[in-house]
């Protein structure tokens, strides 16, 4: 089973920043999938990406000065209607399965979405999402 990787980048919040990271993956040939953006109070935050080639593009950051980090994440698909998400969170809190970071995936076709979490025990976590009949990426 291919394992869903994020690739996170940590950077100060300056414009232009994520012009030159982006400018950075794009020269390099590769596809950003997801993005997410955190910025804390201290002015610096985490960029965070799905790509198609996640170890190309860590390995081209850091070539490029970035400091850059990829862990797997779990990759939940969501029912494509109100309640959706609600029915996921109630079986990760049912399983108590703690999301310590989160955002959405939408598939290249636009046909199915996935809830994209951070979890301190991705296996423990796989396999009781299993266990409820989710269906976790790659299907």
């Amino acid at each position: 089973m291919n394992a869903l990787r994020q690739l996170s980048v940590f950077a100060e919040n300056k414009p232009g920043k994520i012009e030159k990271i982006t400018k950075t993956l794009a020269d390099a040939g590769i596809n950003i999938l997801a993005i997410s953006i955190t910025t804390t109070t201290e002015g610096f935050g985490a960029i965070k990406f799905i790509v198609d080639n996640s170890d190309l593009a860590l390995s081209t950051l850091k070539q490029n000065g970035f400091t850059a980090t990829l862990n797997e994440v779990l990759g939940i698909r969501l029912q494509d209607k109100p309640g959706g998400l609600y029915n996921v969170t109630s079986l990760l809190t049912k399983n108590s399965i703690n999301i310590e970071n989160a955002h959405v995936f939408v598939d290249g076709h636009r046909d199915k979405a996935y809830l994209l979490v951070e979890v301190d025990d991705i296996e423990d976590a796989r396999q009781r999402l299993r266990k409820e009949g989710i269906v976790l990426y790659p299907e």
